[in-house]
């Protein structure tokens, strides 16, 4: 069952104004039936229940699964459907999108809150055959009473072929519509979709773009390419992109290319998680599924499979995108509780490295057809993926949906992407960078192969603000790269949001960060003191790129690290909760360093009385060493004292230095 919508329309407007807002009110349950058709592969598609809710296909658009048709085509001179709607009200029209061979309707009748039913429309021939449907609009005067049902009747000996209702409606006017695409309207110009140069688009296919989440880099699959390993088969190319100017394509090497079919389809913002298609064999063989791959010192790791709980796919096809933080997993799958055919669901990783049993998303986003190509942009909240069973401009259209709440299964209402972007025919696996500017598409343009192609996207349907973090992780002595791990977390709720690598040559790393958020980001590696920092996002309202290098310092007798993610009330010593993850990553280096003993220094700005200062610094420290304590760590091996305002990082001369002296360190003190 579709949600109940109320929809903007392109309407003419009468010469009386209507005291009441204009209202569209769709179907929301059905009485009653003559029959349905059963169509076994699919049973959910052309049920009677197919005609509720807003309609799911544009007028004249032709048949659509997510329509109810009649069993049969030309027997039985009645089928007939009663529908009732949520809010009862006065109507002066009634709407019934005939998608398919209409013109075969011959009563339609509404019934009032005393369940006395009105004739409003009779017709004993046909006046109109129209194979690719119509919207029949019926005026009325306005009802004296509130319209709690329609009862619609057909003559299907009238028109030949299965006869099919898409949406049944009610409204309080009679404006006339025109359309029922659900789109946004933009303050900008429409955009213009640019194809890319030689440098990318090749007389062979290019297919399957996906652009790295800082817009450096855009991957790809060509196939019948004559440098690939294999020429008939597919192979990933990727091409960088510097100062706006595409460089020319080089594909990528063993292990992600190999002689079988290979196309990457999510690459995480640090460069260093590919999501691939298939699965890899160590013999070269190939598999059908799906695989992660990570970059080492060394390159590419072999692909390995990714496992997921209770897996299904009744389909022959199946799309995957792998989200920023590399914990959370989009796919298209058929599974036999679904909606519909290929339904968008997500998965997400466990700590044993397999994942959850997908969860449908629900039928905002999925429909009895099939959905395609699920992205989610960098903001984790705004899906854009294609769908052939929702008002659109041709096979497919491209739609943005955002993600409400916490969950995986409340969206608002699906928009069509607009005519700028949806073209007639299929439209589908759209990519954007973190910037939401340009989405990269695929096209057969006038029949030619496919090439690569990107289009500016209006505002109004660019994802939510983030922030890419990028710099290096270094040793704090030598200046060397250092490749490990980045711990990212929510302070204000505690939670772990992913985990990005630095590069074991260049030491760099990058994250994306959704705005309304405060955030801590944290490097470790064994044989280091692990290193902090925080970013406020909580009122960050455009896409902003931030640089901060990361510096480990090798654990060693004297060696001193400032612990920036531990937050204290103002003028208090207790922990608050924002503090735990940076303190669990400490406790978890004593842990599996046992013979090292620590000293945690407390220090305050030079505001306020000096021996008030010491106290609050010691009493915060000791709070520090209380929660270590908590998680095993034993007390012989750490001492705590508080310096007030003696020892300064950094002299006393701003708002900002002060902050800076208002910190806890931790210091080595013995091996």
């Amino acid at each position: 069952m579709r949600p109940l919508l109320i929809i903007s329309f392109l309407f003419y407007f009468s010469l009386f104004s209507i005291a009441q807002k204009p209202e569209v009110q769709w179907a929301s349950s059905v009485l009653s039936f003559s029959s349905e058709f059963y169509y076994a592969n699919y049973p959910t598609q052309y049920k009677a229940n197919q005609v509720l809710g807003s309609p799911s296909c544009e007028i004249n658009s032709g048949s659509s699964p997510a329509a109810w048709s009649t069993a049969f085509e030309n027997q039985g001179k009645a089928e007939y459907i009663e529908v009732s709607f949520d809010n009862p009200m006065k109507i002066q029209q009634v709407l019934i999108h005939e998608n398919f061979n209409a013109g075969s309707i011959t009563d339609i009748s509404v019934r009032d809150m005393n369940s006395q039913l009105h004739s409003i429309y009779k017709k004993d021939s046909v006046s109109l055959v129209a194979a690719n449907g119509r919207l029949l609009q019926v005026f009325i005067p306005q009802t004296s009473y509130e319209v709690q049902t329609v009862r619609i009747t057909m003559n299907c000996e009238l028109v030949t072929g299965f006869k099919q209702i898409d949406a049944i409606g009610i409204a309080n006017h009679q404006q006339k519509i025109t359309s029922f695409i659900n789109t946004i309207s933009t303050t900008e110009n429409a955009p213009t979709k640019e194809r890319l140069s030689e440098s990318v688009n090749s007389p062979t296919d290019e297919v399957s773009p996906i652009i790295s989440p800082d817009g450096q880099s855009l991957y790809f699959t060509r196939q019948n390419h004559p440098q690939n390993i294999k020429i008939e088969n597919q192979d990933i190319w990727v091409s960088s992109i510097d100062k706006g100017v595409f460089l020319p394509a080089t594909i990528l090497g063993s292990p992600l290319n190999n002689s079988e079919n290979n196309s990457l389809a999510s690459i995480t913002p640090d460069g260093n998680t590919a999501l691939v298609l298939n699965v890899y064999n160590a013999d070269g063989t190939m598999e059908k599924g799906i695989s992660i791959s990570r970059r080492t010192d060394s390159g590419w790791e072999l692909p390995k499979k990714v496992e997921i709980e209770d897996f299904q796919n009744e389909s022959q096809y199946g799309e995957y995108f792998l989200l920023n933080s590399g914990n959370i997993l989009l796919m298209t799958v058929q599974r036999k509780e679904g909606i519909g055919n290929k339904d968008v669901h997500v998965s997400f990783l466990k700590e044993d490295e397999k994942w959850t049993k997908p969860q449908n998303l629900g039928p905002t986003i999925n429909t009895v057809a099939s959905e395609i190509a699920p992205f989610m942009a960098s903001d984790n909240r705004t899906l854009y993926y294609a769908t052939s069973c929702k008002p659109g401009y041709g096979k497919a259209d491209i739609f943005m949906s955002r993600r409400i709440g916490d969950g995986w299964d409340t969206w608002s209402e699906p928009v069509n992407m607009g005519s700028a972007i949806n073209s007639s025919g299929f439209d589908a696996y759209y990519t954007l960078p973190a910037s939401g500017e340009f989405a990269y598409f695929v096209s057969y343009a006038a029949g030619n192969n496919g090439d690569l192609y990107r289009i500016p996207i209006p505002k109004e349907l660019r994802p939510l603000p983030v922030t890419l973090v990028q710099g290096k992780v270094l040793n704090s002595k030598t200046k060397e790269p250092i490749g490990t791990g980045i711990a990212y977390y929510s302070l204000s709720g505690g939670t772990k949001e992913g985990t990005a690598f630095s590069d074991a040559t260049t030491g760099e790393y990058k994250i994306v960060l959704p705005s309304g958020q405060q955030y801590g980001f944290s490097a470790s590696k064994d044989g280091f003191l692990p290193v902090s920092s925080s970013l406020d996002l909580k009122k960050s309202d455009k896409y902003t790129v931030v640089t901060q290098d990361l510096f480990l310092t090798p654990i060693e007798e004297g060696a001193r690290i400032r612990v920036n993610n531990i937050y204290f009330d103002f003028d208090k010593s207790i922990l608050r909760s924002e503090s735990n993850v940076e303190l669990d990553q400490i406790a978890q280096i004593l842990q599996s360093n046992p013979t090292i003993r620590i000293r945690i220094e407390g220090h305050t700005d030079d505001k306020g009385d000096a021996a008030y200062n010491v106290k609050l610094s010691q009493n915060r420290a000791n709070s520090v060493k209380t929660y270590l304590l908590s998680k095993g760590v034993d007390a012989s091996r750490i001492e705590s004292i508080g310096y007030g305002k003696a020892n300064p990082s950094v002299p006393n001369s701003s708002d900002m230095n002060r902050q800076l002296n208002r910190r806890v360190e931790f210091v080595v003190i013995g091996m």
